[in-house]
């Protein structure tokens, strides 16, 4: 994708367009944490999609020195996870305390 994130980057500036490598362990770790925390104190809730219910299924969790953060179970793997990751951002975003606001990609 960075070709294609260069290129919104460059017709719509920063922001609305902000880079959040979710390939890096030390940004997707704290991320996750941050996620996972919500999750866990009843601050987030799931509507039932089954889609992103499906996602959330299919994430397994990686553990590094920088954290844990959830990835694929194989890197070929048809289990997508790709929601999963989408309300991670969404998360990460919507607690960020800025008038700043963007896209995340």
């Amino acid at each position: 994708w960075g070709p294609e994130v260069d290129a919104w980057t460059e017709r719509y500036g920063s922001p609305p367009v902000i880079r959040f490598p979710t390939n890096k362990p030390t940004v997707m770790a704290p991320a996750c944490a941050r996620f996972f925390g919500m999750v866990r104190d009843g601050q987030l809730e799931h509507d039932g999609n089954p889609h992103l219910a499906r996602h959330l299924g299919n994430a397994r969790t990686k553990e590094t020195p920088d954290g844990a953060y959830i990835t694929k179970d194989g890197r070929n793997s048809p289990r997508k996870i790709d929601l999963a990751v989408a309300a991670v951002l969404a998360v990460e975003r919507a607690s960020q305390t800025t008038s700043d606001w963007g896209v995340l990609v």
